[in-house]
């Protein structure tokens, strides 16, 4: 167990490292958005790309910043005995005395497949919850009516949508990006399959599989959760 220390506490950063990662993109997605509202621009185009490019950059670097901080620059200012280098009066992060590639491959491996697998239960899993929550309500507004005797309003909610274009209306919207949030996610998955491939050699053969299961899920999500 003490020889697995190391590796185990790199796991638990990595795990709370993705879980930020998470929170911070869903929180600046919000803020991008809100900031692109500010400045009000004269075409639907202008929002969209002004957009755009605010949250590919910060998902670019929320998503690197740690892999780019452990391959290039930790251990490289922490001195040596006798004239450690210190920062605010704390002496800088060292690598262990095997080197940084351990850490880093533990890093790269639980961001990369973590990314994978919870953006794949969101696209699943998110839908399937929404839709559950709204036959919940309706449930719910069936009952009062019911209770209410209100025979009308009853036969008004349980009448089932006889055309095509009364399902669809029933579906969640189009994002205003379309398919931006597919797109960005395979560039940052190409990102860590292209930079990083020697710490984790395995990552061209995970993405590989998942962007076949990920053909299928988006398929999914287009054709059937959204109008």
């Amino acid at each position: 167990l003490k020889n697995s220390v190391a590796a185990i506490t790199s796991a638990l950063a990595a795990v709370l490292n993705l879980i930020t990662i998470k929170v911070l993109n869903f929180i600046y997605d919000r803020l991008a958005r809100e900031l692109t509202e500010w400045e009000n621009f004269e075409k639907q185009s202008e929002y969209e790309q002004a957009l755009s490019l605010k949250v590919a950059l910060f998902q670019f670097v929320n998503s690197y910043a740690s892999i780019i901080y452990v391959a290039f620059f930790k251990g490289n200012f922490a001195g040596r005995p006798g004239d450690y280098g210190e920062l605010f009066g704390y002496r800088n992060e060292a690598c262990a005395e095997y080197g940084c590639l351990l850490e880093l491959t533990i890093q790269l491996s639980v961001l990369f497949l973590g990314n994978m697998v919870i953006n794949n239960i969101m696209e699943i899993a998110v839908p399937t919850i929404q839709e559950r929550l709204r036959a919940r309500a309706r449930a719910k507004k069936i009952a009062r009516a019911q209770a209410a005797g209100n025979a009308a309003e009853v036969a008004e909610i349980t009448a089932e949508a006889k055309t095509h274009w009364e399902r669809q209306f029933t579906l969640q919207e189009y994002p205003p990006l379309g398919m931006f949030s597919q797109y960005l996610e395979m560039c940052i998955q190409f990102g860590f399959v292209t930079l990083f491939v020697a710490a984790f050699p395995l990552a061209p053969f995970f993405a590989l599989c998942n962007n076949l299961v990920e053909i299928r899920l988006d398929a999914i999500y287009m054709v059937r959760v959204l109008r």
